[in-house]
């Protein structure tokens, strides 16, 4: 599959197919080295700006600010798997999309933590991994849309000088109130 943009050849008359699909590869850099460090830089200055004033161990803090950041990067690597034969190469998952992604992960788990108190450590293991894959969702539904050609099939008819027809002129329509007599 190639990774370069769909450019068309000089010498090729009909444009070339848009193929879907981005690799494991890309999956695994994309949630590992753009996600995970993200999602780790605001947990952790989100942990240190709320215990600024009581003294915290430290050890706990950095052992719940990796778990909960472990979870949810396992939630939105299981998205990415589940959305990869479906994306668009130009969505560049390996990007600063996904870093956005993870360094909005800790406002969308406040989000759900508000929404949803009282859970037990397994329901909240379960929702930190559904915040990832709603997280990837999220940042890459726009390149989930169909093509032309994947939404009308045989009747796409691509553009052409000769089948688009030409527009017609527009008139200006001026409403002068000095004009009257």
């Amino acid at each position: 599959m190639s990774k370069d943009l769909q450019i068309q050849d000089e010498r090729s008359a009909e444009a070339v197919r848009y193929e879907r699909g981005v690799s494991l590869r890309e999956v695994a850099k994309s949630t590992l080295l753009r996600f995970l460090p993200g999602s780790l830089l605001s947990m952790g200055g989100l942990a240190a700006a709320m215990n600024l004033g009581a003294s915290f161990d430290i050890l706990a803090a950095a052992g719940s600010v990796l778990g909960f950041a472990g979870l949810m990067t396992l939630g939105f690597g299981t998205g990415l798997i589940a959305l990869r034969r479906w994306l668009f190469p130009d969505a560049e998952i390996t990007g600063r999309r996904s870093f956005l992604a993870g360094a909005l992960s800790p406002l969308a788990l406040f989000i759900v933590a508000v929404l949803s108190s009282g859970l037990n450590s397994v329901q909240v293991a379960v929702v930190l991994v559904l915040v990832g894959v709603l997280m990837a969702l999220g940042m890459f539904f726009a390149w989930l849309s169909p093509t032309p050609e994947e939404m009308l099939g045989a009747a796409y008819r691509p553009s052409t000088p000769e089948n688009v027809s030409k527009l017609p002129e527009l008139s200006l329509v001026t409403n002068d109130s000095n004009s009257r007599e």
